[in-house]
């Protein structure tokens, strides 16, 4: 386990001057950029995946072998996006079909798809760049 910051503030990006710190789990082979941790409130159901140099959480409200697997896909399909720290470089840097993969994924767990029938996130990403669709 390790202590991480997470940011606070809203989702138009507006930040807390003070950071959250909360134990969590950093993912291997994600080279410690991502972490796991309990949702605030949770009794051990629901799992946050944040990216720890800036603290913000990516997804929210998996189980902990859904959050582990979707940190590594995260990492897997841009590496050195996430290696940044600054979150607005993070945003501008990472192909914007990373977030589609996200908000399919999120449909998908909800109604308990397993996690086997579902394409990575690299994968996803090539799939769509490759169907004329711009990085």
């Amino acid at each position: 386990m390790a202590t991480i910051r997470l940011a606070t503030g809203n989702a138009t990006g507006v930040l807390d001057d003070e950071r959250k710190e909360v134990d969590a789990l950093l993912v291997p082979d994600t080279d410690n950029l991502f972490a796991v941790h309990e949702d605030e409130g949770s009794d051990g159901t629901f799992f946050t995946v944040t990216h720890v140099p800036t603290g913000y959480a990516c997804l929210e409200g998996v189980n902990k072998s859904e959050a582990l697997w979707v940190a590594r896909q995260l990492f897997a399909a841009c590496p050195e996006a996430w290696r940044l720290t600054d979150r607005d470089e993070v945003l501008r840097t990472v192909p914007r079909h990373v977030g589609g993969w996200v908000f399919y994924l999120r449909l998908a767990v909800g109604k308990e798809v397993p996690l086997v029938l579902l394409k990575g996130c690299s994968d996803y990403c090539h799939e769509m760049t490759a169907g004329g669709e711009p990085d």
